[in-house]
Protein backbone atom coordinates (compact mmCIF):
# COMPACT_ATOMS: atom_id res chain seq x y z
CA UNK A 1 0.00 0.00 0.00
CA UNK A 2 1.19 3.58 -0.36
CA UNK A 3 3.16 4.97 2.28
CA UNK A 4 0.45 8.10 3.25
CA UNK A 5 -2.59 5.67 2.96
CA UNK A 6 -3.41 3.87 6.06
CA UNK A 7 -3.89 0.35 6.32
CA UNK A 8 -7.67 -0.78 5.28
CA UNK A 9 -10.03 -3.34 7.21
CA UNK A 10 -12.68 -4.97 4.92
CA UNK A 11 -15.63 -2.71 6.78
CA UNK A 12 -13.48 0.40 6.12
CA UNK A 13 -12.73 -0.70 2.36
CA UNK A 14 -16.68 -0.99 1.71
CA UNK A 15 -17.59 2.66 3.74
CA UNK A 16 -14.89 3.86 1.51
CA UNK A 17 -16.25 2.62 -2.16
CA UNK A 18 -20.08 3.13 -0.91
CA UNK A 19 -19.28 6.42 -0.29
CA UNK A 20 -18.10 6.97 -3.86
CA UNK A 21 -20.35 4.63 -5.75
CA UNK A 22 -23.27 6.90 -3.96
CA UNK A 23 -21.73 10.05 -5.62
CA UNK A 24 -22.36 8.43 -8.96
CA UNK A 25 -25.64 9.92 -11.67
CA UNK A 26 -26.46 7.91 -15.16
CA UNK A 27 -29.66 9.37 -16.74
CA UNK A 28 -30.84 5.64 -16.70
CA UNK A 29 -30.77 5.29 -13.08
CA UNK A 30 -33.66 6.51 -11.12
CA UNK A 31 -31.66 5.55 -7.82
CA UNK A 32 -27.98 5.57 -6.73
CA UNK A 33 -26.12 2.78 -6.61
CA UNK A 34 -26.33 2.55 -2.87
CA UNK A 35 -30.10 2.90 -2.63
CA UNK A 36 -30.45 -0.37 -4.95
CA UNK A 37 -27.85 -2.33 -2.84
CA UNK A 38 -25.58 -2.88 -5.84
CA UNK A 39 -22.02 -3.27 -3.96
CA UNK A 40 -21.99 -6.87 -3.27
CA UNK A 41 -18.20 -7.02 -2.49
CA UNK A 42 -14.94 -5.48 -2.64
CA UNK A 43 -11.86 -6.34 -1.74
CA UNK A 44 -7.70 -5.22 -2.51
CA UNK A 45 -5.71 -7.95 -3.52
CA UNK A 46 -1.89 -7.18 -4.96
CA UNK A 47 -2.50 -3.13 -5.62
CA UNK A 48 -5.90 -4.12 -7.24
CA UNK A 49 -9.62 -3.46 -6.05
CA UNK A 50 -12.12 -5.84 -7.01
CA UNK A 51 -15.65 -4.63 -7.17
CA UNK A 52 -18.56 -6.92 -7.84
CA UNK A 53 -21.84 -5.15 -8.29
CA UNK A 54 -25.31 -7.54 -8.42
CA UNK A 55 -28.04 -5.27 -10.62
CA UNK A 56 -31.75 -5.94 -10.05
CA UNK A 57 -32.32 -5.38 -13.65
CA UNK A 58 -30.23 -5.33 -16.88
CA UNK A 59 -27.93 -2.59 -17.16
CA UNK A 60 -24.84 -2.23 -19.20
CA UNK A 61 -25.41 1.14 -20.50
CA UNK A 62 -23.93 2.80 -17.79
CA UNK A 63 -20.80 0.55 -16.45
CA UNK A 64 -18.24 1.84 -19.13
CA UNK A 65 -19.38 5.47 -17.75
CA UNK A 66 -18.79 4.47 -14.33
CA UNK A 67 -15.45 3.00 -14.72
CA UNK A 68 -14.56 6.08 -16.28
CA UNK A 69 -16.23 8.53 -13.95
CA UNK A 70 -15.25 6.44 -10.33
CA UNK A 71 -12.30 4.65 -11.02
CA UNK A 72 -9.57 7.41 -10.80
CA UNK A 73 -11.12 8.60 -7.81
CA UNK A 74 -11.06 4.81 -6.53
CA UNK A 75 -7.41 4.41 -6.99
CA UNK A 76 -6.74 7.86 -5.47
CA UNK A 77 -8.63 7.02 -2.01
CA UNK A 78 -7.61 3.72 -1.45
CA UNK A 79 -3.65 3.52 -3.39
CA UNK A 80 -4.85 0.78 -5.33
CA UNK A 81 -2.78 0.24 -9.27
CA UNK A 82 -6.02 -0.97 -10.75
CA UNK A 83 -9.81 -1.66 -10.45
CA UNK A 84 -11.13 -4.47 -11.59
CA UNK A 85 -15.07 -4.70 -12.06
CA UNK A 86 -17.25 -7.27 -12.42
CA UNK A 87 -21.47 -7.05 -13.09
CA UNK A 88 -23.92 -9.53 -12.57
CA UNK A 89 -27.58 -9.25 -12.56
CA UNK A 90 -30.62 -10.61 -10.38
CA UNK A 91 -33.35 -10.23 -12.37
CA UNK A 92 -36.71 -11.31 -10.31
CA UNK A 93 -39.34 -12.40 -12.50
CA UNK A 94 -42.90 -13.21 -12.09
CA UNK A 95 -44.53 -16.43 -11.37
CA UNK A 96 -47.42 -17.41 -13.72
CA UNK A 97 -50.36 -17.79 -12.88
CA UNK A 98 -51.72 -21.77 -11.80
CA UNK A 99 -48.11 -22.61 -12.89
CA UNK A 100 -49.60 -22.91 -16.56
CA UNK A 101 -46.78 -22.94 -19.77
CA UNK A 102 -46.29 -20.29 -22.04
CA UNK A 103 -47.09 -20.24 -25.38
CA UNK A 104 -45.56 -23.59 -27.39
Amino acid sequence: MNAQIPEQTPDTLKALVTGVLSTFKHPTLKNNLTTLNALHHCALLDGVLHIDLVMPFAWLSGLEVLKETVSPELMRLTGAKDVEWRLTHSIATLRRVNNQAGVK
